[in-house]
């Protein structure tokens, strides 16, 4: 499989985001408190979009944890055995998640509620993915 060259990715990924933030919102994730106070930060937030204000779900918070224990072993940079990854995908960066965002969400948390494609070992938590998305969609 071949790599999607940047540009189309980069025209995709507006249209790709939006539609799995639609469906997080129809989800319910951004009407209400969530139930993991770690969507939000604080109790006080009731009613707010995910992105409403600075986000707590961070590379820092979640993102640089989440890909060293899901991606990195077959996505970092420095891995030699890719498994098949393509070497122009690597997200063991902020920059490197976020440049694949549309293609991280759509294999590991798929918003038409199929089973995730990645990791290959098996899917994230239903928590993580969750918090994938608005980490990715509120680029924290």
């Amino acid at each position: 499989m071949t790599a999607r060259a940047p540009a189309l990715r980069l025209a995709t990924a507006p249209l790709a985001l939006a539609l799995a933030l639609a469906s997080a919102l129809d989800l319910g994730l951004g009407c209400h408190e969530p139930d993991d106070p770690a969507l939000t930060g604080d109790s006080d937030t009731e009613g707010l979009a995910p992105c409403d204000e600075q986000p707590v779900i961070t590379y820092d918070t979640f993102g640089r944890g989440f890909l060293a224990t899901y991606c990195d072993g077959c996505h970092g940079s420095a891995v030699e055995d890719r498994q098949g990854a393509p070497d122009d995908v690597v997200f063991d960066t902020p920059e490197g998640a976020q440049d694949w965002a549309d293609r991280i969400l759509a294999r590991s948390a798929p918003a038409d509620g199929s089973p995730p494609t990645m990791p290959p070992a098996g899917g994230v938590t239903p928590d993580d993915a969750d918090r994938l998305l608005v980490w990715l969609i509120c680029g924290g």
